[in-house]
């Protein structure tokens, strides 16, 4: 749901009974009309024998960059460990560890947009000074008056 432009690929391998297999999810969005663009990567590791618990590794990165009145770019990296129960059923299976992987990246999808909800509230006040180090406000039509004063006077 979350990749309407994502292209995803599955390398496997097989030693014995034992299975590897890596899923991975490219995703990118340009919107120079608004002045963004991202792109959403995640590699997941897959390591099981049929029938026993798999071991489910993901690697998941964002690259955000909005460009109208300012620069800001996010580039998050995230790691995530779960166990999966397997069948020897290779299609049971395999909709167990989707289910497991749609989970993760929705819930990394969720606590990215809670963080950014409050952020705004939070971190980027915290960037900007409220008032100059004299604290006092500035008062910028008297510093115009000056200066257009200072022009016509000859200064």
């Amino acid at each position: 749901q979350h990749y309407e432009n994502g292209t995803p690929a599955v390398y496997a391998k097989s030693e014995g009974s034992e299975f590897k297999f890596h899923i991975c999810i490219s995703s990118s969005k340009f919107n120079p009309n608004n002045y963004w663009n991202g792109r959403w990567r995640a590699v997941w590791s897959v390591q099981f024998k049929p029938g026993s618990q798999a071991k489910l590794e993901g690697n998941i990165k964002i690259q955000v960059h909005y460009y109208e009145d300012g620069n800001v770019q996010l580039a998050a990296n995230y790691n995530k460990k779960l166990a999966v129960n397997t069948t020897t059923n290779a299609k049971t299976s395999a909709e167990a560890i989707i289910k497991q992987i749609t989970k993760a990246e929705q819930d990394y999808h969720a606590a990215l947009e809670q963080s950014y909800n409050t952020m705004g509230e939070t971190t980027f006040k915290a960037l900007r000074r409220a008032l100059p180090i004299t604290r006092e406000k500035i008062q910028w039509n008297a510093i115009r008056n000056y200066r257009l004063g200072g022009d016509i006077g000859g200064k």
